[in-house]
């Protein structure tokens, strides 16, 4: 063998050599499998990297403004068909009440015509009241220009009273109004729980006003029992003239009823203004028992 020869037989086997110790190592590993033995990427987008929600969604509506109520008002102002106004109005002053109230009650009578702006501010005190009467009533205690607190007032604790006299007196006792709402108040309470309203006018401070209340309560009373009503007019109102037209007023539905036994009763009491008037209220009961027939207008002649 030449050198040549020799030389390349020894070229081959370290190059053998090489591939056996290569594939005998235990880290080989191929580029394919290396690859796919790398780690996964983390999946999970970055906040950065999430889409923006759609507009409006998880987002609570912003609530109507004063402008919206109001060009929905005027909208519906231009209804020809007085039912279906009625009824959107209707619908649309609940929603601005539960809004905003005092908005409602100071814009939208405006913005309607004059005719309605009373049926409008009396539509939103009555859906105030049912939403939230105490917020209502302080409100209406609460206005500054005097005309209008007076007028709203007395609309406001009306309507209370309708439904909770009670409350509608309560909420008005220590605050200083026009004496005749709260005696209307009364009123209205004893009509429907006597015994309760009898009592709160009782537990009042002395003086003209607990007895032009206890007038009011005499005068319901009259009408279920009047020989315990005058007697009560007698034992729980001051003497004078507030006391005289209340015991005119029980004897007169007294009267009424049995015009002797009021007779009797009346006949009691010495000689005072009180008994004349009385007395008089008596007669002259009889005498309008006695003539009324007589004194009724006969009905129109028809045409021939």
């Amino acid at each position: 063998m030449n050198r040549r020869t020799i030389a390349v037989l020894l070229a081959l086997i370290v190059v053998c050599l090489g591939i056996l110790m290569a594939l005998s190592s235990p880290e080989r590993v191929t580029t394919s499998q290396s690859e796919s033995l790398k780690p996964l990427p983390d999946t999970k987008p970055s906040e950065s990297t999430l889409p923006p929600p759609p507009r409006g969604e998880g987002i609570a509506p912003a609530p109507p403004s004063a402008s919206d109520y109001t060009n929905n008002l005027q909208q519906i102002l231009q209804i020809d068909n007085p039912a279906q106004r009625d009824l959107q109005l209707a619908q649309l002053l609940q929603r601005w009440v539960a809004t905003d109230p005092s908005g409602a009650l100071r814009d939208a009578p405006g913005i309607a015509p004059v005719e309605m702006h009373d049926q409008i501010t009396r539509q939103v005190i009555a859906e105030w009241v049912l939403q939230d009467p105490e917020n209502a009533a302080r409100h209406a205690l609460n206005l500054s220009d005097p005309p209008a607190k007076s007028r709203v007032t007395e609309q406001v604790f009306t309507k209370i009273a309708e439904t909770k006299p009670d409350q509608a007196v309560k909420l008005l006792q220590n605050h200083p109004v026009q004496p005749a709402l709260i005696e209307n108040l009364i009123h209205q309470w004893a009509l429907v729980d006597l015994n309760s309203a009898y009592q709160w006018a009782e537990a009042q401070s002395p003086g003209q006003l607990k007895d032009e209340l206890l007038q009011r309560v005499a005068f319901v009373w009259a009408q279920r029992n009047p020989p315990e009503s005058a007697q009560f007019v007698v034992d729980h109102i001051s003497p004078g003239p507030t006391q005289t037209e209340a015991a005119v007023m029980v004897i007169h539905q007294w009267a009424l009823k049995d015009s002797a036994a009021a007779t009797t009763w009346a006949n009691q009491f010495p000689q005072s203004m009180l008994r004349e008037r009385v007395l008089d209220e008596i007669s002259g009961v009889a005498q309008s028992a006695q003539a009324g027939p007589a004194n009724t207008i006969p009905p129109a002649a028809s045409t021939p």
